[in-house]
């Protein structure tokens, strides 16, 4: 009979239950243990007791907590009531979410020790079967909230387990009752029964040594189980599975598994009986060994080998022998070990089956590692289009064409580094027939610049609506993302329109200044010292405007610093004074003219090198001729031009 080393649900199966179809574990959880903090608080308004039942009194009765947060505290239990929950008032606060105000109480009684579930969001589970109606709490049993595990001690009732023992579980939670596993710390020393070791790092599974009948079966058989496995813990049943097989003195088997956080953490357990309900138990040093060392063990007594002399687990379960191999991914790097023991003496493990053993490892633990490298390939593939779906939802924030106005005409450019960006721009037209002409650069890019810029759009255009003039429009974005407190700042530049007059008013927070091109070929940067503090810094600035008036043939270009930091494969950026020229030699004729020359100069510096920043650019020409008329509603219409 095999079990996975984990608890209820479709991942605690027992032989003849199937998983999903696609056979891959559930990702979700209800709450992060990392994130939870267990406290003690002072009385509670507690739910009154039944009738009936009697105050057990004081004992030394206490909760440890043996997973999640503050692992290794323990909680007095000597109160008639004890409340667990996520209300200050409770007696052991967990402030997670997912945790009900009040979760759980536990009752000391005449007749022992109970415990509730108070009709919990999450519920709350005993030895990972969920908590109906009241539960009397054993010693040794583990009450799990969420993903917080305690385990409930009391020294005057019998132990079910060793209470000092160090329980490691998966964060899933999936050591059933009857099959828990735990990894106990040794003593190391140098009188073991270790009979013989086989080095699995420096071999290859046909270098390895066994009957042949033997070695064939188990290629064989393990072959055919993992040929067409892609989920890791389809992995686990099926080695465990074929080695009953084999070995037939093999009593029980187990596989461990490092976490993420370096713990040993069972993964799945078989037993050749019926379970008896017994806690099983491994040596944390002989893991530790055989992982260490990348060699397979064999100890022919393990009754008297001394790395079990941490409590009397061994003498108490009659292991007499056991096998221990390394797990090793593809470049030969220790995932955890396959262990398999024998309760009779008669039946002990030989040289050759450690050779089989170590055979099967090797393949079980390439599986592993391929089944791994598979899983995250597929999340490699659903953030690829969860990205995907960003950049379109981002490219929606973004003007949809460019503006009509008259007398005027526009280009913009917008490529962002990564799927999405924090760079940004927009035309806000307001209802007197002004058009405010933005764009901004929030530090950093990726997912959470493309955020904070999806704020900022919204932002600023409610501030440009409301305002009367664009310095206050400003100071209020200023106050809005100031208020946020997300150590983050933005650079933004905000251009007003006025088109009867053919003037712009401008903003500058923290941004470079826009560039101006003359009709005569000339280029300057207005308002270079006119700049105030990035948005976001300091809550009480107070921004300044100043005016330009833009005369026939006049343009502005306001860009990002990705247009001209942009760097070619020597690490040389194309710089401003590149930009400058290339507007001043052929810019002029339409504003479209003018941004396709400096998006053409940026591709060429770039080369093949992909940019390290976002890049947006806009540009602005004034045109009061009708044939300049002309060519401002050419262009419209037209979606931003990207790579």
């Amino acid at each position: 009979m095999w079990r996975r080393a984990g608890g209820g649900g479709k991942h605690g199966m027992r032989k003849g239950e199937s998983e999903s179809s696609d056979g891959r574990r559930a990702r979700g959880r209800p709450c992060r243990p990392e994130a939870a903090v267990v406290r003690i608080a002072g009385s509670s308004s507690r739910s009154p007791l039944r009738s009936g039942d009697s105050f057990r009194g004081t004992r030394m009765a206490l909760l440890r907590v043996v997973f999640g947060a503050q692992k290794g505290r323990e909680y007095d239990l000597t109160s008639a009531e004890a409340m667990i929950g996520r209300h200050p008032a409770c007696q052991i606060v967990i402030d997670v979410g997912a945790v009900s105000r009040q979760h759980a109480r536990i009752l000391n009684l005449a007749d022992g020790y109970w415990i509730e579930d108070l009709k919990s969001r999450n519920g709350t589970l005993v030895n990972d079967e969920r908590v109906q109606a009241r539960r009397r709490l054993l010693s040794g049993d583990v009450v799990k909230i969420c993903d917080v595990a305690f385990q409930f001690v009391d020294p005057l009732a019998a132990p079910t387990g060793d209470a000092g023992s160090s329980i490691v579980r998966p964060r899933s939670d999936r050591l059933r009752p009857g099959n828990t596993v735990v990894i106990e710390d040794g003593q190391t020393s140098e009188n073991t029964t270790i009979m013989s070791k086989v080095d699995v790092a420096s071999h290859h599974p046909g270098q390895l040594q066994a009957t042949p009948q033997a070695r064939l079966q188990a290629l064989l058989e393990i072959s055919q189980a993992l040929s067409k496995v892609l989920a890791a813990d389809e992995v686990f049943p099926k080695v465990l599975d074929a080695l009953f097989r084999i070995f037939v003195q093999a009593d029980r088997g187990f596989i461990v598994m490092k976490n993420e956080e370096g713990e040993l953490v069972p993964r799945w357990s078989k037993t050749r009986l019926e379970s008896t309900g017994e806690t099983m138990r491994i040596s944390r040093d002989i893991v530790k060994l055989v992982m260490s060392s990348r060699q397979a063990v064999l100890s022919r007594d393990a009754s008297s080998d001394v790395r079990f002399d941490v409590s009397e687990s061994v003498a108490r379960l009659q292991i007499r022998s056991f096998l221990c191999a390394p797990l090793l991914d593809g470049e030969g790097k220790a995932l955890g070990v396959i262990q398999l023991d024998s309760l009779d003496p008669s039946r002990r493990f030989s040289k050759e089956d450690l050779d089989v053993l170590a055979t099967v490892a090797l393949q079980a633990g390439i599986a592993i590692d391929n089944a791994r490298l598979h899983d995250l390939a597929l999340e490699q593939r659903e953030l690829a289009r969860d990205l995907e779906l960003a950049h379109e939802v981002q490219h929606g924030f973004l003007p949809l064409k460019r503006p009509e106005l008259r007398g005027f005409d526009f280009f913009d450019y917008y490529d962002p580094a990564n799927h999405v960006g924090g760079d940004f721009f927009d035309y806000v037209k307001l209802p007197d027939g002004r058009l405010a002409v933005v764009i901004a650069d929030v530090v950093g890019h990726g997912v959470a610049a493309a955020l904070l810029m999806a704020k900022i759009s919204s932002e600023a255009r409610f501030s440009l609506a409301i305002e009367p003039d664009v310095a206050a429009a400003a100071s209020r974005l200023n106050r809005v993302l100031a208020e946020l407190q997300l150590d983050r700042f933005v650079t933004m530049l905000i251009g007003l329109i006025e088109p009867h007059t053919a003037s712009i008013s401008l903003v500058n927070a923290g941004h470079m200044a826009p560039l101006h091109r003359r009709a005569d070929g000339s280029v300057e940067q207005p308002g270079r010292d006119r700049s105030g503090l990035p948005l976001g810094i300091l809550e009480d600035f107070a921004y300044e405007e100043f005016a330009l008036k833009l005369e026939p043939g006049d343009q502005l270009v306001f860009m990002t610093d990705g247009i001209f930091e942009c760097c070619d494969d020597h690490d040389e950026q194309l710089g401003i004074d590149r930009v400058t020229a290339i507007l001043a030699a052929e810019g002029g004729s339409t504003a479209e003219a003018s941004g396709t020359a400096i998006v053409r100069a940026v591709r060429k510096h770039l080369g093949r090198r992909t940019p390290d920043d976002d890049m947006c650019l806009v540009c602005i020409r004034s045109g009061n001729r009708p044939a300049d008329r002309e060519a401002s509603t050419a262009g419209v219409g037209r979606a931003s031009v990207t790579q």
